[in-house]
């Protein structure tokens, strides 16, 4: 009786199975295809093309404004006593450009030249007649060996008034050559940035110019 029971349970199960998987008809009506198939209309779909996007404009570039260079101005400071001239430089450096260059001086000879002074003798001998007696005979090799020196002066108007009274006591050979000289004196010449410089040089008791043209 137990046997009679399973199979017939089996048979309900493999028929409910059959029913279930539509192979018997009419199971499709009311599952998920069916439905979808309803509910679409082919006829009334239509395609929606969602215009595009217009690009978006470029920003303009920015054009900046080129930097000003600030103004460049050249100063020349001195003469100074070269001490001086070298703090002075050390203090202005970071202001500017610094340039430093030696004063050179001139000395004025008065003399009578080698060829005038033959023999040494006689021209010794008329400049002490003349109440000149501060004198001497070059003795150094060289072009103006044998010429009668008769004074170096820094100023060109001493030495034109020793020529001239020369002159009138009847010495008339002597004549006057300039060479140059050191001295102990600087000029400084500073380029840089106007403001910087100026700021640098305010306060400072020193004589300041424009720098020569080159």
């Amino acid at each position: 009786m137990a046997r009679l029971a399973f199979l017939l349970l089996a048979f309900l199960n493999l028929v409910f199975f059959v029913w279930a998987a539509g192979y018997l008809g009419g199971a499709d009506e009311g599952r998920e295809p069916e439905r979808l198939r309803s509910q679409l209309n082919p006829e009334k779909l239509s395609v929606i093309v969602e215009p595009k996007a217009a690009p978006k404009a470029r920003p303009e570039p920015v054009v900046l404004a080129p930097p000003v260079s600030p103004a460049m101005v050249c100063r020349r400071l001195g003469p100074l006593v070269a001490v001086d001239a070298e703090r002075l430089a050390a203090k202005l450096a970071d202001a500017g450009e610094v340039k430093s260059m030696p004063v050179e001086g001139r000395s004025y000879w008065v003399f009578i030249p080698a060829a005038a002074a033959r023999p040494t003798d006689k021209t010794a001998a008329e400049l002490r007649q003349a109440g000149i007696s501060d004198f001497f005979v070059v003795s150094d090799d060289g072009p103006n060996r044998g010429a009668v020196s008769l004074g170096l002066y820094h100023k060109e108007d001493a030495a034109n008034d020793l020529l001239q009274r020369l002159s009138k006591k009847g010495i008339k050979s002597a004549k006057i050559d300039s060479m140059p000289r050191k001295t102990d004196k600087t000029i400084l010449e500073i380029r840089g940035p106007a403001e910087a410089i100026d700021q640098a040089l305010s306060g400072l008791t020193v004589d300041a110019g424009e720098c020569e043209s080159p």
